[in-house]
């Protein structure tokens, strides 16, 4: 079992957290009302720090009904296989909200590792049901942020079904810039916070596989690579690339 990250202090939190976080857009407070704002704040447990490299919470650790909405970072979640080997089953960032594959059961099925130093807000899935079942707006939130981790898991699936690396990775880069627009991004740019292994057992795929196909990514100035953040430089042939048109040279 792993410690508890602290809580945080009250020059972490500020009054009115929700109604003033960066993240509101995306995550369960969404374009609600000062009012439904308010609310979802009450519902706050607490607000956890979680340093890079620590685990939220492991699998099979008792799920206590808690969901964790990510204020500021990233996690990536895995599977412990019967060998003891990590299989990454997802990256999520700012806005998104960990722990609803567990609602309803008893013990966690992932594992959720933070790839960034990061902060959440935990609530519990109970009173977050008792308010969504007195609030329509918020309810319509809730069940919107299901919807999107349902849809997610299904495009996972497709993707993983290509036994091409260049369209796997076009895919992957193309998710990733799209979360960053989506959080306010300018351009198609982010850093990429995990790491190649992480990455490669993400898409199926080894890390040395990932790093050859970035790289001819880069060859062709598809996009640009400086340190760990990524520009995409031709978004259509990205996405060509991701399409797997068999014209495109890999």
């Amino acid at each position: 079992m792993c410690a508890l990250p602290p809580v945080l202090d009250s020059t972490d939190c500020t009054a009115g957290a929700c109604q003033h976080c960066a993240v509101r857009p995306h995550c369960l407070p969404g374009a609600h009302s000062a009012a439904d704002c308010s609310t979802i704040e009450s519902l706050v447990l607490r607000r956890r720090r979680v340093l890079r490299g620590e685990d939220l919470f492991l699998m099979e650790d008792q799920a206590h009904h808690r969901l964790y909405a990510i204020r500021s970072g990233a996690f990536k979640t895995y599977l412990l296989k019967p060998d003891g080997q990590q299989r990454v089953t997802g990256f999520l960032h700012a806005g998104a909200v960990l722990g609803l594959q567990s609602i309803g059961l008893d013990r966690q099925p992932l594992a959720a590792s933070a790839l960034s130093d990061s902060v959440v807000c935990e609530f519990s899935s109970h009173d977050l049901h008792l308010a969504a079942s007195k609030s329509p707006s918020l309810a319509h939130r809730f069940y919107t942020l299901m919807s999107k981790e349902l849809a997610r898991q299904q495009s996972l699936s497709c993707l993983l079904r290509n036994d091409d690396a260049s369209p796997k990775l076009a895919a992957f880069l193309l998710w990733q810039a799209g979360q960053a627009i989506a959080a306010g991004q300018a351009r198609p740019s982010f850093q990429l916070l995990m790491s190649r292994q992480d990455i490669g057992d993400f898409l199926g795929l080894t890390g040395s596989t990932v790093s050859r196909v970035l790289g001819r990514f880069i060859d062709t100035a598809c996009v640009r690579s400086v340190r760990r953040h990524i520009i995409i430089l031709d978004l259509p042939l990205l996405l060509t690339l991701a399409q797997a048109d068999p014209a495109v040279p890999r």
